[in-house]
């Protein structure tokens, strides 16, 4: 039987209950006109704003500690910052230029089919979107905003604007800003960068809040959030490896991370997973019965915010390479300590 190894290179992004703390800044461009119409937004929250005809805006901070929000406009770079809100009080923040993105135009060719476009595009989608039975039931909306450069080992991606991912099962509608996205072809790896806006879909019914906590726990942020805050064994996880508690400087938690750990957590994989791995078959720790994720720091330290996100990339292997945008959720409110 062959073995198949999942593995991808991601930046955590997290996200944070709900709080009456306020965020509120300006965006203009580069020659000081204030900025209508650029879209501002907490990372992995459901928390955004749409700047009015001063360039003004307010967002609603996902309680104390370290955010990452970002501004964005169509024809501009975006822009992201960390704010830290340590206080039930508003945060102004300094003025967000931004700058604008220079196209240059060249020689134009138009052909009716891109050369393997649909291949790349297939293989791309699953990626972001995930392989779970729940990542299975999202679609991506504007599958026309991404271009693909063919490299020697693969390719690479870029999108022109945000992707658009809506997935019925747990009603949210995900816009993801994708910085970075590389597959390699020989091993079936790919990494990417990206930060993500949570918009509901309306009033969740009862079987898409059951599905939201569902997904939540045994996640990758769900980890992320219990290493932080000192719960790991209270969450159900179970660690094989070195890696320390952390050590807390102001919003961030730090601990050494020198190879590699193994997570798991008792609950059983889904269908898609356990379906796979009968398949290919994967080699120990990882298993059908259990959700067995391994993860390394690129860096070899792992750095945390206080309200979930990394401050660095990581590596992953296992069930949390299996999941994807598709079927992330956002820090559940229960979950304040």
């Amino acid at each position: 039987m062959s073995t198949t190894k999942i593995s991808i290179l991601i930046c955590l992004l997290g996200a944070a209950p709900l709080k009456a703390q306020t965020i509120v800044g300006i965006v203009r461009a580069s020659d000081g006109t204030p900025l209508a119409g650029a879209t501002v937004f907490v990372d992995s929250s459901t928390e955004g704003d749409v700047t009015d005809a001063e360039g003004r805006f307010i967002l609603l901070a996902p309680g104390f500690g370290a955010h990452r929000v970002v501004a964005r406009h169509i024809g501009f770079h975006p822009l992201q910052r960390v704010i830290h809100v340590r206080g039930r009080r508003m945060v102004q923040t300094e003025p967000w230029v931004l700058t604008p993105r220079v196209v240059e135009i060249g020689e134009i060719l138009v052909t009716a089919k891109e050369p393997g476009r649909w291949r790349r595009l297939k293989t791309f989608t699953a990626d972001i979107i995930g392989r779970t039975t729940i990542a299975r039931k999202a679609r991506l909306v504007n599958p026309d905003v991404v271009t693909f450069t063919r490299g020697r080992n693969g390719f690479t991606a870029e999108a022109s604007e945000p992707l658009v991912i809506e997935n019925p099962a747990t009603g949210f509608r995900i816009h993801v800003m994708l910085r970075r996205y590389e597959h390699d072809a020989p091993t079936g790896g790919f990494r990417f960068e990206r930060q993500l806006f949570f918009e509901p879909m309306g009033e969740p019914t009862k079987r898409q809040i059951k599905t939201r906590d569902r997904l939540w726990k045994g996640s990758l942020r769900h980890f992320v959030w219990a290493w932080y805050h000192d719960r790991v064994s209270e969450e159900g996880f179970f660690i094989d490896g070195n890696l320390q508690r952390p050590a807390i400087h102001g919003d961030v938690a730090e601990a050494d991370l020198s190879g590699t750990i193994v997570v798991t957590y008792g609950a059983r994989p889904d269908g898609a997973y356990r379906t796979f791995v009968s398949r290919h078959g994967v080699s120990p720790p990882f298993s059908k019965s259990r959700q067995v994720s391994r993860i390394a720091a690129i860096g070899n330290r792992l750095r945390v915010a206080q309200n979930g996100f990394s401050l660095g990339p990581v590596r992953l292997e296992g069930w949390w390479a299996f999941q994807g945008v598709g079927d992330s959720v956002p820090v559940p409110p229960h979950t304040q300590v």
